[in-house]
């Protein structure tokens, strides 16, 4: 293809917004690139902090590592599984960086932080933005990403649900769009 003249050069990726985007629409390079930031933030934590209390890391944990796991997260959502393990190592680094902890197991260690498994963070921040285009504090067209389902309200679930779309194609299955239909139509009236 040309520009103006200018021949534009073939690329596999490129990077928008801070999110790393593929040819073939996997997150594996952004995910790669979000954890080795966050190990990036964990080594300087670990090098520069005397006073490796619970209360601590976990502050300078949720402050200065997750937001690197976390950015932009609905656009990038992980589905293979050795990307989601590679983020949720990063947790597990950053858990075992307390040494009253360090002997305890993954999920124990999570529990006197007072934090949860990326997946679940995932998961919540998903439906919340399902939650916010819903009742348009977004600024978003409802209509333009969700259809919603013609069934009457109070035969099952709420009044909100929406039409799973046909996908054709599995990689499609995985977006925002597509991937939270079947957990938002499972969530109860009173919450939605």
């Amino acid at each position: 293809y040309y520009m103006n003249g200018q021949l534009i050069e073939k690329s596999t990726g490129e990077k928008d917004l801070g999110v790393y985007v593929c040819t073939n629409m996997k997150p594996s390079v952004h995910v790669a690139n979000s954890a080795k930031k966050a190990n990036q933030m964990l080594g300087l934590i670990k090098r520069n902090i005397n006073n490796k209390t619970v209360d601590v890391i976990t502050r300078l944990y949720k402050q200065m590592v997750r937001p690197h796991l976390e950015y932009c997260v609905q656009a990038w959502s992980p589905w293979l599984q050795k990307d989601i393990d590679l983020l949720e190592s990063v947790q597990r680094r950053a858990t075992r960086l307390i040494p009253e902890l360090r002997e305890l197991p993954y999920d124990q260690r999570l529990r006197k932080m007072k934090l949860t498994t990326l997946a679940v963070r995932r998961y919540r921040g998903d439906m919340i933005e399902v939650f916010k285009i819903m009742k348009g504090m977004e600024g978003i067209n409802m209509e333009n990403i969700f259809e919603q389902t013609c069934t009457p309200y109070g035969i099952r679930g709420h009044q909100y649900k929406l039409k799973i779309p046909y996908a054709r194609l599995d990689i499609r299955k995985k977006f925002f769009s597509v991937r939270v239909i079947h957990a938002w139509n499972k969530l109860p009236a009173q919450i939605v």
